[in-house]
């Protein structure tokens, strides 16, 4: 019986089967060239610049179906990716040139820091080989001499040709004088004579020539020498960064790379263990339609009875059992004889849609490279103390006093292409104390011996080799109180009184780094006197004024040069003539001008001690100065106003 039933059952599923499967082959077969014509046609009209889908959902629908044509079955690709997923370990890779925002990862040198460290060295290097300690090689001069406008012995006729030399009135009027003309000895003495001028004159200006050729010489030399060599330590420098930095963004890229696969072997299993568990449903309909629907399903063990018909109504009992995805067991019911048997000729099975594909594309990585950044930022911070004691039994007599001095400056200077912008804050507070004695009348123990605040904003655009067309503008105050003397208790100035605004327009003349020549034949210059406590008329205001205007021209001069290793000396010096009126109706402009000149010399002692020097000079005629003679008696007027002080103390670069 078991034999008999297994056969019939076998003899079943064959039949089945085979209708199945030769219902599709012939299907296929026949459609083909049906099929390949067809898809054709829609890829062409999605394609068309002439015609275009009339919605987007219409759309989509029409290319997923073209996918499930031309692309691989949902089987074919899970079975590929098993085995792609369990034979590598790298799916997905990434150059680390592409990683985005590599600044954040950790230990990456920064392009603020690459810019700043270029500006120290290069800083360094011009602090360790100062200018005046590089030697020339004298073949540098070579050739270079006969281009020069050297005056020869037999020459000397150009000497005064060209203006080069002029003889004196007093020998020119004795040359033509008639009565040394017919004295011969006066004569040839004059003769030689003049010739003596012009030969000497000729010798000092070959040797200014070629002196001015060899300074022009050793000045390139030296800027070429020093240029070469931060040359050099910052390109050392970048090749170090670029090797950490390369280093630091592999191993962060392979951690990266290692963390990215192993999250995306994880989703794609998860989606394809999705995919397996996925049933197929599969519907069987009997002679009289009844529908079965079978569930077949990977990991899933059931069984269900499906009923089949023959033209009589008689039925037979059918067993389904899930083997997986894409097959079943069949089984006839062992208690029933089959005498006859219906079999449909074909199955319909339910279309299988295609997933709709997303076009995933990776986002396109911009990286940075470092570039020299065109600002150089500058601050040094210094602040010294001064202090000593003498007692009443000091025989050579003095006062017990201390002093201290702060002093801040701080520069952020733009230079790109043709455009410099150069910026500065310059600040000064001093002050000593006395220590009080015994029936002293002064007013106060305390005295300034500096204080001033100074703003600097110059704009220049290139004009020439070495000039610029530029415009600055200036601002000068003070912070605190300030007296004449000890005795006085009248305040002589304060904050914003006075106050000095200039703005100029003109030339700069800009031919190395340490020297800087600015000429404005139009300056505006403001004086400015707010607080009402401080006698305006001191400052070259009229009574009840606050401000007062001046046009004139300006000039500034600054100059800064390393005297030595560790010796530097800085001159800065600004001058200006007013081209109108002084309150007396008196003109100013063929007058002694006014002039502001700060000089000082800086020892270092290390990296952070510092001993300073500085003269400071200022005329200005709008200032009026109290003093008082041998005699007792007081007068006012305008003079030198010079300051000095010698201070140790400490310094901070930054």
């Amino acid at each position: 019986m078991m034999i008999r039933i297994g056969k019939i059952s076998i003899l079943f599923t064959f039949m089945m089967l085979a209708t199945l499967a030769s219902g599709s082959n012939t299907t296929l077969s026949d459609n083909h060239e049906n099929i390949e014509k067809n898809l054709q046609r829609i890829k062409s009209l999605l394609k068309s610049r002439e015609w275009s889908p009339a919605d987007t959902t219409f759309e989509r629908q029409l290319i997923a179906l073209v996918n499930y044509f031309e692309h691989p079955q949902v089987d074919s690709v899970v079975s590929t990716l098993d085995s792609i997923i369990e034979a590598k370990e790298i799916l997905f890779v990434r150059d680390r040139q592409r990683i985005k925002n590599p600044e954040n990862v950790k230990g990456y040198v920064q392009h603020h820091e690459i810019s700043e460290k270029l500006v120290k060295i290069a800083d360094e290097v011009e602090g360790l080989y100062p200018p005046e300690s590089i030697i020339v090689p004298e073949d540098r001069f070579a050739g270079g001499y006969a281009m020069l406008n050297i005056i020869g012995e037999n020459e000397t006729e150009r000497m005064l040709h060209d203006s080069i030399f002029i003889m004196p009135d007093s020998i020119l009027s004795l040359l033509h004088d008639p009565l040394i003309e017919q004295d011969e000895a006066r004569r040839c003495y004059l003769d030689s004579l003049s010739n003596q001028l012009i030969n000497e004159a000729r010798l000092a200006h070959n040797k200014a020539v070629i002196q001015a050729y060899r300074d022009s010489v050793t000045e390139n030399y030296r800027d070429n020498f020093i240029q070469n060599i931060i040359k050099k330590e910052q390109t050392i420098f970048l090749d170090s960064v670029y090797t950490i930095n390369n280093q630091i963004l592999a191993k962060y890229n392979d951690n990266e790379t290692l963390e990215l696969n192993q999250e995306l072997k994880g989703i794609i299993n998860d989606l394809l263990w999705q995919i397996k568990i996925q049933p197929n449903q599969l519907t069987i309909l009997n002679l009289n339609n009844e529908p079965t629907t079978l569930n077949l399903q990977n990991f899933a063990v059931w069984h269900q009875w499906v009923w089949l018909k023959n033209t009589r109504n008689d039925s037979i009992g059918i067993r389904v059992e899930n083997i997986d995805k894409h097959s079943l067991r069949i089984l006839v019911d062992e208690s029933i004889n089959l005498s006859r048997l219906t079999v449909k000729s074909g199955v319909e099975i339910e279309q299988v849609k295609a997933l709709e594909e997303n076009d995933i594309k990776l986002s396109k990585i911009i990286t940075r490279n470092p570039e020299l950044s065109p600002w150089k930022l500058k601050g040094k911070a210094y602040a010294g103390f001064t202090q000593n004691y003498i007692n009443e039994f000091w025989s050579q007599g003095g006062k017990s006093s201390a002093s201290a001095l702060a002093t801040f400056n701080y520069s952020a200077n733009y230079e790109k292409k043709k455009l410099k912008w150069e910026n500065f804050v310059d600040m000064k507070v001093g002050v000593i104390y006395y220590l009080p004695e015994e029936g002293s009348t002064v007013k106060r123990n305390w005295h300034k011996n500096s204080d001033n605040i100074e703003l600097n904003s110059r704009l220049g655009y290139s004009a020439a080799k070495k000039w610029y067309y530029s415009t600055e503008a200036n601002f000068k105050t003070q912070l605190f109180y300030g007296y004449s003397n000890q005795k006085d208790s009248i305040v002589s100035s304060a904050l914003f009184s006075p106050a000095y605004l200039t703005f100029s327009a003109g030339m700069e003349y800009k031919p190395k780094k340490n020297f800087s020549m600015f000429l404005s034949p139009v300056s505006l210059r403001t004086t400015f006197v707010s607080n009402p406590i401080v006698n305006e008329k001191g400052f070259g205001l009229n009574e009840g004024e606050t401000r007062k205007s001046s046009i004139g021209f300006s000039a500034k001069i600054d100059y800064s040069q390393n005297l030595m290793e560790n010796i530097s000396f800085k001159s800065k010096n600004s001058m200006f003539i007013n081209y109108g009126n002084n309150a007396s109706g008196e003109l100013q402009l063929f007058k002694l001008p006014d002039f502001d000149s700060e000089n000082s010399i800086e020892f270092k002692v290390n990296q952070f001690i510092t001993t300073q020097v500085n003269f400071h000079f200022i005329y200005d005629k709008d200032v009026e100065s109290r003093w008082t003679t041998a005699a007792g008696e007081e007068k006012k007027g305008t003079r030198l106003q010079i300051k000095e002080f010698f201070t140790l103390g400490f310094s901070y670069k930054f």
